[in-house]
């Protein structure tokens, strides 16, 4: 069985619709699912699944004593429901044990059908795109060094090594899925730079035709492109061939993206009439201040007890920062002390100066 899977929040659910729609129309013989990372009753689950006949919606379920309310605390919402990907494949996986899977993020538009994408990895293999195909300017370099090798929107599972994969995924992003480039995190994303260490069957794609966003564009062919990746884009302006591609880019759209944009918008705004009288949950009435001060506490307090390896660096991290703190204290006096020495005589002059006008 072929499946394809997005995870959205409530807010997101409109454009997971229009993505999975896009992918109906235009593929046979694939299954779509949407997790909802917001707990939706039943009834209007089954409501969503009448007006959506070829859409399975599902809420997460607990999973080994894992609550979704209390990995909401430290999370914001991005990180909250990028960190759930791994997790949506392995619920789905228990039920379509023997399943390609393809996750697809709520902000990409198939332009035409994919099922040639689950041929492109085999019964037993993980099929990942990099941000960037091609050797190009040092900036990408950097940009990549930060935001991770890989793109997270869009990735293939199947088989043991697929299952594996993800359950290593998940052990990640339930406890560090965070932004915090400054600490090497970037959100589920920068962790895959690690998969090819260690899982042999992993296949790059480097066609430069499918998951086209604002960080590969400039390597691509417009017209030959099949799937764009729409992170950046106003889907609420009128669309024509002079809108832009991305608020992250000065590229334009191409003239054959305006009927399939154009398309997937009203699939967007008919999804919105009807999400929207869904109630807006109780889980987002939190500040940014507390999600902070708790993903704080996660990172650098919540280490894994047994490995000391890390707890060592942590120390060693902790001292050095107060070392660095107190020397700098003691280089502001320091400096402060030169500087004020340095001013005394230019306020002697003024000093001498202003007498002689009282003069």
């Amino acid at each position: 069985m072929n499946i394809t899977i997005s995870v959205a929040s409530r807010d997101f659910l409109p454009l997971a619709i229009a993505s999975q729609e896009s992918i109906q129309e235009n593929s046979k013989d694939v299954k779509s699912i949407i997790f909802c990372t917001d707990y939706i009753n039943s009834s209007f689950l089954n409501a969503l699944s009448h007006k959506y006949q070829d859409i399975e919606f599902r809420n997460f379920t607990s999973h080994k004593n894992f609550i979704l309310e209390d990995h909401k605390k430290y999370h914001t919402d991005l990180e909250f429901n990028v960190s759930l990907k791994p997790l949506a494949i392995i619920e789905t996986l228990q039920k379509y044990p023997i399943s390609k899977i393809l996750y697809v993020d709520s902000d990409i538009l198939f332009l035409k059908e994919l099922n040639y994408l689950f041929n492109e990895y085999n019964d037993d293999q993980i099929l990942l795109w990099p941000h960037r195909h091609l050797p190009s300017y040092r900036s990408n370099a950097f940009m990549m060094t930060r935001n991770g090798i890989f793109n997270a929107g869009l990735f293939g599972v199947s088989g043991e090594c697929g299952k594996n994969f993800v359950k290593w995924w998940w052990n990640l992003t339930k406890d560090y899925c965070f932004m915090e480039p400054e600490e090497g995190l970037f959100v589920d994303q920068k962790w895959l730079d690690m998969a090819p260490c260690f899982f042999k069957n992993i296949k790059i794609n480097r066609d430069g035709i499918d998951n086209i966003g604002h960080w590969n564009i400039d390597l691509s062919e417009l017209n030959e492109v099949n799937s764009l990746h729409l992170s950046g884009f106003d889907l609420m302006q009128d669309i024509s061939s002079s809108s832009k591609f991305s608020k992250y880019c000065d590229v334009y759209i191409s003239e054959v993206w305006v009927k399939p944009l154009i398309d997937f918008q009203s699939k967007f705004i008919n999804a919105s009439k009807h999400i929207n009288k869904i109630d807006k949950p109780n889980l987002y009435l939190k500040s940014n201040k507390q999600i902070l001060s708790r993903r704080y506490s996660k990172i650098h307090k919540k280490l894994d007890a047994n490995d000391e390896y890390d707890q060592s660096l942590y120390r060693t991290k902790n001292i050095v920062s107060k070392f660095a703190g107190i020397t700098g204290s003691i280089l502001n006096i320091i400096g402060l002390s030169i500087l004020i020495e340095k001013l005394i005589p230019f306020f002697r002059i003024l000093g001498r100066r202003s007498s002689w006008i009282k003069k």
